[in-house]
């Protein structure tokens, strides 16, 4: 499966993500990116930063800094998880050649695995990303991992508060069970059917009553 990358909050979700999916995101990088990402990040090596030494170098020109390159592999996943996304757990990068500016990098990512987390209402998605410039050479490799939400938990809360608020609605008798399987009914909506005097115990996120 092939998606396209928008701003629109139409991301995958865990429970369409499978195994063997990619996507692919391109982007030039421009001398504003050298100089911005040296301000951005305080690494003002001449590699980086001094045309005259760069000129003596095995590169011969000022290059990219190696955080950069991994920042701009990490964008694609960000979009395509674009709101249904709940933390980037993990990115390691491995950088085989130097970027430039001028170089239009395309990464794809592609799903290697999945780990069903119920607990935090989806998954992790385990990926491999690969990154190639205008003359299809690798400049640099990752595998990441990150956390997403899957279309079937309960909206606004996690499986594991959902069934915190189970337990609690058997203990006590009241109506917190109901209130939060209501499809289409929002965490402020499902608290105001709940007592929730401050004597009582409530769902996490719902706040005791005046």
């Amino acid at each position: 499966m092939t998606r396209g990358l928008g701003m629109d909050a139409s991301g995958a979700w865990y429970d369409d993500v499978a195994v063997g999916d990619s996507f692919r995101a391109p982007v030039t990088v421009t001398d504003t990116h050298l100089v911005l990402g040296a301000g951005l990040i305080g690494d003002f090596n001449p590699h980086h930063a001094d045309d005259e030494y760069a000129k003596g170098t095995r590169f011969g020109t000022r290059i990219l800094h190696g955080m950069l390159t991994s920042a701009l592999m990490g964008a694609p996943v960000g979009m395509y998880f674009h709101g249904t996304a709940i933390a980037y757990l993990e990115h390691n990068a491995r950088f085989t050649a130097p970027v430039r500016a001028g170089d239009t990098l395309t990464t794809r990512w592609t799903v290697t695995a999945r780990d069903d987390k119920p607990r935090h209402g989806g998954g992790v998605v385990i990926l491999r990303g690969e990154c190639r410039n205008q003359d299809d050479v690798v400049v640099a490799e990752a595998d990441g991992k990150i956390l997403v939400r899957a279309r079937s938990a309960a909206p606004g809360l996690s499986a594991w508060t959902v069934k915190l608020a189970r337990d609690r609605a058997r203990a006590f008798g009241d109506e917190i069970g109901s209130a939060i399987d209501e499809p289409g009914v929002d965490l402020d909506q499902r608290c105001a059917r709940v007592d929730l005097s401050p004597s009582r115990p409530r769902p996490r996120g719902c706040r005791p009553r005046r």
